[in-house]
């Protein structure tokens, strides 16, 4: 169906204008970025000139891969490659693009050596920081470093500043008395617990507080959206030189231990984006970027904001450069109903920030409303619930249609559970949840059908095993197991609990073991009784005859026996009786590999998948098998 009121200079994929999008879960988000990437290459933007952001390795995968895809797509068929070009010329008709260059262009895409420019925030500013270490300010002398990510390692840090932080403090009682005499007269040590407490708060405001506190002495006005107690300039003034001496002390223990978190490393980079002095490092920066675009942009904290807002900025006020084809563009999308980063800052409110402030420079806000993944009933309870949450800002989910038809089937219905105010203990109230859900389930067995795909009016009763139940959480899953157990509801996981609790990865730990290391006969013996050798148990033993016989003769203390024996291993005919060989022709596959070299990891295990057609031995497994 065409719509009477499409106008092309508001159409998002048009490559030559630059947009905000607030893009619904189910709006194809995704399916816009991708193209968007693609038709600024068919419009004449070079490759290496596009910047395409997001939060998550995932996510930059998938984005890379949808691309090439779609450039595969149109290079492969020339009715597309008409339909792209007609596209284009729509945006701007004054543009000269020929056929060749769709296909030429797209053909680029497919032949590009390196990876597209996809990547995460994360990755982004680690990269810039590499090139610019003494510029972060992250850095004195030596620019080694590896990123904290554990979590337990970062607590001990934090307590070891504080203790550090209290030291100082109880050092000197007259100095404290003297900058803190509010908590001072709260006696030493509840004064210094009261401000404790604030400074956790800080701790999970580590943006927050760099932006408004270490960089001032004075009380900042706008603390009081961090904690409304706040009420007094003196306590504030307190606040920010006891968190300036905590945070000089975290710094210095993470540094001695060549540790930064991504915490630091936005930070390192806004002090780049920030000193006037370093014009120079911001240029190499961007040299090369004309186009950025934005995932999960809801998802981006302050000062992440601040440095993407001058690169924005930078980039729509650039002059055209007689080398490019196209103007500079800038492409955010996101939605703040989705917003999930609060735990790294993540402000929502930025979004609408952004749209007020770029429109100034020529940015146009669209608002993709339909949903193509969503029945009617589920979009119109998210409409009731975000209507009342965001009142005028927010735009209601419509469902898509195709040729006047729901594009979702609506068989959907919606029921909110009562909340268990009952006070009880924590397994009680799990016991509670479950007993419920387990009851709707037995109704929904009893009484709902499936969507009927002939012409029968009625569909086929549902199933247990047509039931999903997404949680968070497998924090209490074994109230739920046990309460279907008990009502006779069959299940299954998806999952243990434990990804590495799964016996297929346990498998292809053992295969790798044994691969890589010729000693280590126990993995051996593992893959043997595994679904990749399936040995029977008469042949196992024969197997493990045979390895008592050669570890009887085999004598660690001789070096030369010991090389000798080893060096067979390899191949270990030797120690595998010809008639398991002959049998099990998947272990002579295991040996090929054992005697050939290996310098990639990632390419062994490709290569193990595929020549011991893994996936397809394990999927033929029933469940039990599979996870247990």
């Amino acid at each position: 169906m065409v719509d009477s009121s499409y106008n092309p200079q508001l159409d998002p994929q048009n490559p030559y204008r630059s947009f905000i999008l607030s893009a619904s879960a189910g709006s194809g988000k995704t399916w816009q970025l991708a193209h968007r990437f693609l038709n600024l290459v068919l419009a004449g933007a070079d490759i290496d000139s596009i910047w395409c952001i997001t939060f998550t390795n995932a996510a930059a995968s998938e984005m890379s891969y949808r691309i090439k895809a779609l450039a595969y797509e149109i290079y492969s068929d020339t009715d597309k490659q008409l339909k792209v070009l007609d596209q284009l010329n729509s945006y701007d008709p004054k543009r000269s693009i020929s056929l060749s260059d769709i296909c030429l262009r797209a053909s680029a895409i497919l032949n590009y050596t390196a990876n597209l420019n996809t990547s995460t925030i994360d990755s982004l500013f680690y990269q810039w920081i590499k090139m610019f270490p003494y510029e972060s300010g992250l850095f004195e002398n030596d620019y080694f470093f590896n990123i904290l990510t554990s979590y337990s390692k970062y607590q001990t840090f934090i307590q070891q500043a504080w203790n550090q932080t209290v030291d100082k403090l109880f050092e000197k009682p007259d100095w404290f008395k003297t900058h803190f005499p509010l908590s001072f007269n709260l006696s030493l040590n509840q004064g210094l617990e009261a401000l404790k407490v604030r400074i956790e708060a800080l701790l999970q405001k580590e943006f927050f507080a760099y932006k408004y506190l270490s960089l001032d002495q004075t009380f900042s006005p706008n603390f009081d959206i961090l904690d409304n107690s706040l009420e007094h300039k003196e306590l504030g003034e307190e606040l920010c030189l006891i968190y300036k001496l905590y945070y000089k002390n975290l710094t210095n223990i993470k540094r001695s231990n060549y540790y930064l978190n991504f915490t630091d490393i936005t930070i390192g980079v806004d002090h780049i984006y920030t000193d006037e002095s370093y014009l120079s490092s911001r240029y190499l920066i961007q040299s090369r970027v004309r186009h950025i675009l934005i995932d999960e942009f809801q998802d981006t904290n302050r000062v992440q904001w601040n440095i993407f807002k001058s690169i924005c900025e930078d980039l729509l006020t650039q002059e055209l450069s007689s080398k490019s084809m196209l103007e500079n563009t800038v492409f955010l999308v996101g939605d703040p109903k989705q917003s999930i980063y609060s735990f790294r800052e993540a402000d929502p409110s930025i979004m609408e920030e952004a749209t007020e402030h770029l429109k100034d420079y020529g940015v146009v806000f669209t608002d993709l409303r339909y949903n193509f993944r969503t029945a009617k009933t589920l979009t119109s309870k998210i409409n009731s619930i975000f209507k009342d949450l965001f009142g005028s800002r927010f735009s209601p989910h419509i469902p898509a249609l195709i040729e006047g038809k729901d594009f979702i089937q609506d068989h959907a219905s919606f029921s909110v559970a009562p909340i268990i105010c009952q006070d009880l203990s924590i397994d009680e109230l799990r016991t509670c949840e479950a007993t419920l859900v387990a009851s709707y389930i037995k109704k929904a067995t009893c009484y709902l059908r499936k969507p009927s795909l002939t012409l029968s009016p009625h569909g086929d009763p549902i199933d247990y095993k047509d039931i999903a139940i997404l949680y968070r959480k497998s924090t209490g899953i074994e109230h739920y197991l046990k309460v279907f157990k008990q009502e006779g509801i069959s299940y299954k996981l998806s999952t243990p609990s434990n990804f590495f609790e799964l016996r297929c990865i346990n498998d292809f730990l053992s295969l790798l073991s044994c691969v890589l290391f010729p000693e280590d006969f126990s993995s051996l013996t593992s893959v043997f009784t595994s679904p990749l050798v399936s040995m029977s148990q008469s042949d196992l033993t024969l197997w493990l005859e045979s390895l008592g016989s050669f570890k009887s003769e085999f004598n660690p203390q001789d070096e030369s026996a010991s090389k000798s024996n080893f060096s067979s291993l390899f191949s270990l005919e030797s120690i595998i009786p010809q008639s398991l060989l002959d049998k099990y022709p998947v272990i002579k596959k295991i040996l090929d590999f054992r005697s050939s070299s290996h310098s990639d990891a990632y390419l062994l295990c490709l290569d193990l998948m595929e020549k011991l057609n893994i996936l397809e031995r394990y999927r033929s497994l029933d469940e039990d098998q599979y996870s247990s």
